[in-house]
């Protein structure tokens, strides 16, 4: 690597770094099913979006390392366990745009934003479905690669 690379390198291994944490913290938090102050009983749903962001934040950087060394298998497979984050965290980020139909993907039903369903293993919302122990691996096993560089 040269000096220009080893620099991207190292900025996305440290977004890597705290985008795992951030998927763990969540993750345990959901897992836990309390919350850490009685009277937010919407912490749950705020973990759920932040999950959303560290998953996607730790794709980004992985993206950045894919620039400098071939990890694009090692993101296809993260992509693969969690197919349904790339959708989630679009309408997360244009949700004032779904709510009205104009969101790009057009599949996505228009009916309700608000409920949200907390299962054991898993967390469905509009027709998705983010299942904790596969993200949890995924972001494990990505992250992994990327440090081993």
């Amino acid at each position: 690597m040269d000096e220009k690379e080893l620099a991207i390198f190292e900025d996305a291994k440290n977004m890597a770094n705290i985008a795992v944490w951030g998927v763990e913290l969540q993750i345990k938090r959901l897992n836990s099913q309390k919350n850490e102050i009685s009277e937010f009983v919407m912490q749950p749903v705020v973990d759920f979006h932040f999950l959303i962001v560290a998953l996607t934040r730790l794709r980004q950087a992985a993206s950045l390392v894919s620039k400098i060394s071939d990890i694009k298998s090692a993101i296809a497979t993260f992509d693969n366990a969690i197919p349904d984050l790339r959708t989630v965290r679009n309408i997360l980020e244009h949700i004032d745009e779904y709510r009205i139909g104009k969101g790009n993907n057009k599949s996505v039903p228009k009916d309700s934003f608000q409920t949200i369903i907390f299962g054991k293993e898993s967390i469905r919302w509009v027709n998705y479905e983010i299942n904790l122990k596969s993200a949890m691996k995924a972001s494990s096993d990505l992250y992994a690669v990327i440090r081993s560089i």
